[in-house]
């Protein structure tokens, strides 16, 4: 479980929310929604312990949980995709999870990634693949916190269906958080709102 009590962020003079509050219960789906600038990346990066919220406070308990002064153990894709750009899509995912094996990287791989695709590095990706190729990554990691940072940016409609469906099968059994400008395809997760003054939407 993730819990956020009174937290309050700011940069400088520009805060960003205060007085969030909400309970993240493990195994629970939720989509962070709201529009540019409204702090949900910031919310990601409290809950990750990336950052340490200006108020208030927040802690992790039972499948969850982050020892001090590192991050929290997650699966999960960042605004950024982050990816080893000389290095092929499999490659990029068992650097980071070499625990898995390479056929189970292969066929996941397949499931949103052109076969022909798979030899070549991932610097001739397109936006879209380089975003999936991370997708898949932050899946295999197997970890119970799933956390996704925009996870369909560069992606067309058939792609995000494609992708959301994909994320949804799976995240089964674990805890995910969301943030996404779109919400088409995410009804099987939880919506919340994110703004100044706090979080709404049914936890």
């Amino acid at each position: 479980m993730i819990e956020l009590r009174n937290v309050s962020k700011a940069y400088g003079s520009h805060t960003v929310f205060r007085g969030v509050n909400a309970v993240f219960p493990d195994g629970g789906a939720f989509l962070l929604t709201g529009p540019s600038g409204c702090g949900k990346t910031t919310l990601l990066r409290l809950i990750l312990g990336l950052e340490e919220p200006g108020g208030g406070s927040v802690s992790w308990s039972g499948s969850i949980s982050r020892e001090p002064g590192r991050p929290c153990r997650a699966g999960v894709v960042f605004q950024e995709d982050r990816l080893l750009e000389d290095a092929t899509a499999a490659e990029n995912i068992r650097f980071a999870v070499p625990e898995v094996p390479a056929d189970r990287v292969r066929r996941e791989l397949l499931k949103l990634l052109p076969e022909d695709a798979l030899e070549d590095p991932v610097s001739s990706f397109s936006g879209g693949m380089r975003r999936r190729t991370a997708v898949v990554r932050a899946c295999l990691s197997e970890r119970p916190l799933l956390v996704l940072d925009e996870p369909f940016t560069g992606l067309d409609r058939e792609s995000m269906k494609n992708t959301a469906d994909y994320i949804r099968k799976a995240s089964e059994g674990r805890t995910v958080i969301l943030a996404s400008h779109g919400t088409e395809f995410l009804g099987w997760l939880r919506r919340l709102r994110v703004a100044e003054d706090g979080l709404s939407g049914a936890l």
